[in-house]
């Protein structure tokens, strides 16, 4: 019997570092290896654990009974895509893999951790971090040669920013070590760089929105609830990063041709209006207002606008095709490849998510990692989707990841890490 719980001790750990292994890669661009090695690898021992532990099935059935209105609303919005893929019969297939290559590892990903011991989730938080050091160490390397400060680095780094970067400032409020604060400091206002570097004025408004929905909350939640040192850090954080980044600005402005003139271009809409006067009209004449034009990839999207003649404006040639960029904003190209029922199941996932993590912020009981950690997922999600989903294109798969995370924390025990332990003392 002892030994029997002992394997099932190991699987379960097994399987807790394949997943945190396909989060890693999930987080990191061209880490697709690792990425499938942590998802097939989790998926084996989720079968050898059923072999020997049939119980885990009671997982489940916490998870969807605790969690069930997220788990709808979340399912709802898988429906809105199917219905719209297979609404394109018999010419489904195409849009079909399109969903499979970006939307099945995360949903799969998301379906085995609900398998694992609540207490285990946590320990995604510490991969998000790690992920984020990676990103700055791969985006570095890749870009800066004999410490030559490179005019741009590739815009996608602004993506990984806006997600990850709220992690990052939060983890400096928990932290007791002098040395480590100040290396998370350092780390902070390099992201802030290298972001700046990308180019990205959408990535640079959504961050700085995360940092000010971040810098509000803690102060003015409740300042007896958090510890002096804590609002003293945040004051600190938001000082040196403001002395910092008006530093930084006014050097990339003076030196960097490209970095001056996206100061200079300020609000403009750099094309997206124009996709929209040219394409909106189409849409909404030929499209299918329920359901949209065949889920959220390129594909039916492109055919659509070939097969309707529209303007060829904003895309590039591929040969003898016409590609069509889809960068619209993300509400209206949800209506576009969704339709409506989409738009509306989008709409439910924001406002429940947003009120879930809220609810838990105004709870006393809380810890204080959870307390910081809460702060940063709401910025995170709101910067990702709501303030940059304004102006851009996002993508759904990252729902998966938000609400695996909110669950995570929400399933927290404060005496399951030392870090949390140390935090509150």
């Amino acid at each position: 019997m002892a030994s029997r719980k002992f394997v099932n001790i190991f699987l379960e750990i097994l399987q807790v570092s394949f997943l945190n292994l396909f989060l890693f890669g999930f987080l990191i661009k061209g880490f697709t290896p690792i990425k499938y090695i942590g998802l097939y690898g989790s998926i084996f021992m989720l079968i050898i654990r059923f072999f020997f532990n049939k119980k885990i099935i009671f997982n489940y059935f916490y998870f969807i009974q605790k969690y069930k209105i997220h788990f709808i609303a979340i399912l709802f919005i898988i429906i809105s895509i199917l219905l719209s893929i297979f609404s394109t019969f018999p010419n489904f297939l195409e849009s079909l893999d399109e969903f499979r290559g970006s939307m099945l590892n995360i949903i799969l990903f998301f379906i085995i951790s609900l398998s694992l011991k609540k207490e285990n989730l946590i320990y995604y938080i510490f991969t998000i971090i790690i992920s984020l050091m990676a990103n700055i160490l791969i985006y570095t390397f890749s870009s800066f040669h004999y410490f030559n400060i490179p005019s741009r680095i590739p815009r996608d780094f602004s993506d990984k920013a806006e997600l990850l970067f709220p992690f990052l400032m939060a983890i400096l409020f928990l932290i007791k070590k002098n040395y480590l604060f100040y290396l998370g400091i350092f780390l902070s206002i390099f992201t802030l760089f290298l972001l700046l570097l990308t180019g990205a004025r959408g990535g640079w408004i959504s961050v700085g929105g995360e940092v000010v929905i971040i810098s509000v909350i803690i102060f003015f939640r409740n300042i007896k609830f958090l510890k002096k040192r804590i609002v003293k850090k945040m004051l600190f954080i938001i000082i040196g990063f403001l002395v910092t980044f008006l530093f930084i600005i006014f050097y990339l402005i003076k030196y960097s041709p490209f970095i001056k003139h996206k100061f200079y271009q300020g609000l403009s809409s750099n094309g997206r209006d124009i996709i929209v006067k040219t394409r909106f009209p189409i849409f909404w004449k030929y499209g299918n207002f329920w359901v949209g034009i065949g889920g959220p990839g390129n594909y039916q999207y492109n055919a659509f606008l070939q097969k309707h003649n529209a303007p060829k404006r904003m895309g590039e040639w591929k040969g003898k095709k016409f590609l069509y960029y889809s960068d619209e904003p993300f509400l209206l190209q949800i209506f576009y490849k969704e339709g409506i029922i989409g738009v509306i199941s989008f709409l439910f996932f924001i406002v429940l998510f947003i009120i879930s993590v809220a609810k838990e912020l105004l709870k006393k009981k809380n810890s204080l990692f959870q307390y910081i950690f809460y702060t940063a997922l709401l910025s995170s999600f709101i910067g990702t989707y709501i303030i940059r989903g304004l102006v851009e294109a996002r993508e759904f798969k990252y729902l998966f990841f938000y609400l695996i995370i909110f669950i995570a924390l929400k399933e927290y025990n404060e005496n399951s890490l030392s870090l949390s332990r140390n935090s509150s003392e």
